[in-house]
């Protein structure tokens, strides 16, 4: 392994990126199984299994190439974002992370999903956001295409479409809706407002 690449990654991308490896490995290996992880609102909330909350988010199935392409894109993502828009603003993009996953876990508990990981919808709904933070780049999908990033949204419902799988297609416009309410407080609801609900790093650091 290049650690040299890996210590070049921004950190709280990292962080996330270690659990994840973390999770996957613990799982592939037999130290925890799946189900252990998975979230549940009846687990959660009656039997006070409150770790689900959070280790839902870190779990990309067992090691295979799917997991490994997941990461990588989990990595391009989520490191986009933090170089170039959250430079220097870390606890920015961690409540920017937590605002995210609260609102996949409210749309689970609502069952207008119903999954039982929310790390790849989290994932998504980073690649929406990505895609309007920065439109004039181009990504490299799962290293076999490169798109503008601005039409991402537009090729994984395209994909969805394709194979006419309409339960993601309900969830890729649930992460596209996350993604979007997180753009919208992040670029549009200040310059209305003039108040900055996921800019409070300032506020920590004083």
């Amino acid at each position: 392994m290049d650690f040299e690449f890996f210590r070049t990654i921004p950190l709280v991308t990292r962080s996330f990126l270690l659990l994840s490896v973390a999770s996957v490995m613990l799982v592939s290996f037999g130290v925890v199984h799946p189900v252990e992880v998975v979230f549940s609102p009846l687990l959660v909330f009656q039997e006070r299994q409150y770790w689900r909350l959070i280790t839902n988010f870190f779990y990309f199935g067992h090691l295979d190439l799917n997991s490994i392409l997941e990461l990588h894109w989990l990595c391009v993502v989520s490191s986009g974002i933090e170089l170039q828009y959250f430079r220097r603003r870390k606890v920015d993009y961690c409540i920017t992370l937590f605002a995210g996953m609260s609102l996949l876990l409210l749309f689970r508990c609502l069952r207008v999903v119903d999954t039982p990981y929310l790390s790849f919808s989290l994932c998504n709904a980073l690649a929406y956001l990505f895609s309007r933070l920065m439109p004039e780049q181009e990504a490299n999908i799962f290293l076999l295409v490169t798109i503008p990033v601005r039409l991402l949204p537009l090729f994984f419902l395209a994909i969805a479409i394709i194979f006419d799988m309409q339960r993601s297609i309900r969830l890729i416009v649930v992460e596209n809706l996350v993604g979007h309410i997180l753009w919208y407080f992040l670029e549009i609801f200040p310059c209305i407002t003039r108040v900055h609900p996921l800019r409070l790093q300032e506020m920590f650091m004083q």
